[in-house]
């Protein structure tokens, strides 16, 4: 896998870009190309092999705090995000499945982490979620491809004037372009 991690993540980004688009549509400040560039960099990194990955959903379920999906997003950070009000884990579990009613939240927080459209959703929601915490001290938070992406990586800081940054969200600024090509190419 990861010798070829940059194809991989590049088909990724290629065959979920509706997931990607219409995820980021659905939040005012969320752009498309650092969504997909964050969700880039998750798939081509290490780590993120898919081995991995099938281990992430049964460690969740055993309590762990798993990086889980298209995304990469741990179950606390999507529970954070839902609590804040950014997304409501009963409307978005009864929108895409159906039988829920009677499971509790984190096992659709579990399920709605692994299906694509709504990983990319909650992924839009986080990044919306940072956009607003950090508006009032980075006005232009919603172009900075760096800052957000360091930001869905370790969203821990609080905001600062001098920002924040770390080798994610380099990678992820250094992607950008990239990704914007990958959502607008025609198959």
């Amino acid at each position: 896998y990861w010798l070829f991690a940059e194809t991989i993540a590049s088909w990724y980004i290629q065959n979920k870009m509706k997931n990607i688009i219409n995820a980021a549509a659905n939040y005012q400040y969320v752009s498309a190309d650092i969504l997909a560039a964050a969700i880039y960099e998750e798939r081509k990194g290490f780590y993120n092999v898919n081995a991995i990955d099938l281990a992430d959903t049964p460690l969740a379920l055993l309590g762990g705090d798993s990086s889980i999906g298209l995304g990469q997003i741990r179950v606390s950070t999507a529970q954070g995000v839902a609590d804040a009000g950014y997304f409501s884990i009963d409307t978005l579990y009864d929108d895409n499945f159906i039988g829920g009613n009677k499971l509790p939240d984190r096992i659709k927080l579990i399920q709605l982490l692994r299906n694509n459209k709504t990983n990319a959703t909650i992924g839009a929601a986080f990044m919306q979620k940072n956009i607003d915490d950090w508006k009032g001290v980075v006005p232009d938070i919603k172009n900075n491809s760096e800052l957000q992406g360091s930001l869905y990586n370790d969203s821990r800081g609080k905001p600062t004037k001098e920002g924040f940054s770390n080798d994610f969200g380099r990678r992820v600024f250094n992607s950008t372009s990239k990704t914007n090509k990958l959502l607008k190419k025609k198959d």
